[in-house]
């Protein structure tokens, strides 16, 4: 596990519509923010778990290479609580990194232009 941000490092953005329960918060988190159909270039996904108790599972699900002319990347924050014996998705929160020249080259909130 990497050292988690924290939530104050990002904005927080609304639930995606539609069922945001599952057995696994990392394969939920693919299934809700992942890209499902082929993308050119040097695309890539990558799920880490943060933390983990009993009360919560903290996701950071981040792409690179988006096909963007100004975001070179995005991750997102994720946070789960249980719900039973499944996970229910209750926060999130987005971080982008500009390409050059179109703004911040490092992990931030503000819009890239």
């Amino acid at each position: 596990m990497s050292t988690d941000p924290g939530r104050a490092a990002f904005e927080a953005v609304p639930l995606p519509v539609g069922d945001t329960v599952g057995a696994d918060p990392m394969a939920l988190a693919q299934d809700l923010y992942g890209i499902s159909e082929p993308v050119e270039g040097n695309y890539s996904e990558a799920v880490e778990l943060l933390s983990k108790t009993a009360d919560q599972q903290v996701v950071l699900f981040t792409q690179v290479g988006l096909p963007d002319d100004s975001v070179r990347a995005r991750r997102h924050r994720l946070e789960f609580e249980p719900q039973g014996t499944r996970w229910q998705l209750t926060w999130a929160g987005r971080q982008v990194q500009c390409r050059p020249g179109r703004g911040h080259e490092d992990w931030g909130t503000a819009l890239c232009r």
